[in-house]
């Protein structure tokens, strides 16, 4: 029998991690496809604009130039900023913050030349950051605030203080809030409390507007109703909802899992089918110096190694199925314990959202006042005693 071409150890590791590869690879694309059952997945964090996104921003950054040709710069503002929101880049918060301050916004150009300052310190842009800093000095003698005093007693870790819908700390209240000139709503929002309102008008550049929050005005604010039948219906209809979704997405993630499980089996026993001597036909360990020297098995299942007083035609064959195996194994491991926990997970869900039930409740019946009428022999008490 011809001995097979020897490969280098090197190469057969190649192999084997490659083949690993494709099989993980193959593994995960159906996991993505199970998770795509039960609903989108979201990622964390701002992801890079997609080719789409950076067309979008491009035409409205065009569009905005446009407009400051023109000089509309109320209209070209909106424009950068949507466009800055979707995409970023520098030369657009450059081209939106020297658009707010021809527009007169000086706080909003303020806050833009900031902006600018700190996207371009990484990668570093020079240019662009001494011409925030220079703008920023010159718009500094000119800004207006707003500063927010809050008397102890309405004073309590949940009072949430906003300016024209930015909720502020303490620190910045007192300081006092950037604002440009024009009208201003304070509100004030506590647990238990009203909602308090107030509008200050800030009248010229360069000044601030002091807010005393009054100490009354604090009484309770009205309890909430409770949840509506309705509402209690709507809830349980969106939990079972969710509760179906996860559970398909359990039982098809279980069911990828079972195919890796079987696959496992298979190929492990393909490996040791690989590794039989086929002039002999055995198949069993050889353990001990007793046994049949022909048996190319040792005693964990696998393929002996070859020597030069015993090589071995059939060991790479069947370690490269049996690396095989072990990733289909490694794949099941993972997929069969998550897909049990959906689908546990889902039944609960579906079993807490069934409508309520129970008998119709007796509804109170107020008592008849008692009085007397007349009877046969007289007169008579008819109703009930409080």
């Amino acid at each position: 029998m011809d001995m097979p071409t020897t490969v280098t150890e090197p190469k057969r590791r190649w192999r084997r991690r490659a083949r690993s590869v494709r099989v993980f690879g193959a593994a995960v694309a159906i996991a993505l496809g199970a998770v795509c059952l039960g609903g989108a997945a979201f990622a964390d964090g701002t992801p890079s604009p997609t080719t789409a996104q950076e067309q979008e921003a491009d035409a409205l950054f065009q569009r905005a130039n446009e407009l400051v040709k023109n000089k509309d710069f109320a209209a070209a503002c909106p424009l950068f900023e949507q466009s800055y929101h979707i995409a970023g880049g520098g030369g657009t918060a450059q081209n939106l913050a020297i658009c707010y301050e021809d527009l007169g916004k000086i706080a909003q150009a303020y806050r833009a030349f900031s902006e600018l300052r700190r996207v371009s310190l990484t990668p570093p842009r020079p240019d662009r950051i001494k011409l925030a800093d220079e703008h920023m000095a010159r718009l500094e003698p000119r800004l207006s605030r707003i500063r927010v005093r809050v008397p102890e007693a309405r004073r309590s870790p949940d009072l949430l203080v906003s300016i024209d819908g930015d909720t502020y700390g303490d620190k910045a209240l007192e300081a006092g809030v950037v604002v440009d000139v024009g009208p201003h709503v304070v509100k004030l929002v506590a647990p238990g409390r009203k909602t308090l309102e107030l509008t200050r008008m800030v009248a010229q550049e360069g000044t601030t507007e002091t807010v005393d929050v009054p100490v009354t005005d604090a009484e309770p604010a009205p309890s909430a109703a409770p949840p509506s039948k309705d509402d209690r219906e709507s809830a349980r209809t969106t939990t079972r909802t969710a509760g179906l979704v996860l559970g398909g997405a359990g039982l098809v993630t279980l069911f990828t899992g079972g195919i890796f499980a079987i696959l496992t089996a298979t190929t492990n026993g393909a490996a040791r089918r690989a590794c039989r001597d086929q002039s002999e036909g055995m198949v069993l360990s050889n353990k001990g110096p007793t046994d049949d020297p022909t048996k190319m098995f040792d005693a964990s299942g696998g393929c002996y190694a070859s020597t030069a007083e015993r090589p071995n035609p059939y060991l790479e064959e069947s370690n490269r199925i049996r690396d095989e195996a072990r990733g289909y194994g490694t794949i099941a491991t993972i997929m069969v314990p998550v897909g049990i926990a959906g689908v546990v997970a889902g039944t609960y869900m579906v079993l807490v959202s069934r409508p309520e039930s129970g008998p119709p409740r007796k509804t109170a019946r107020a008592p008849a006042a008692p009085s007397l009428v007349p009877s046969l022999g007289g007169v008579m008490l008819v109703g009930e005693l409080p």
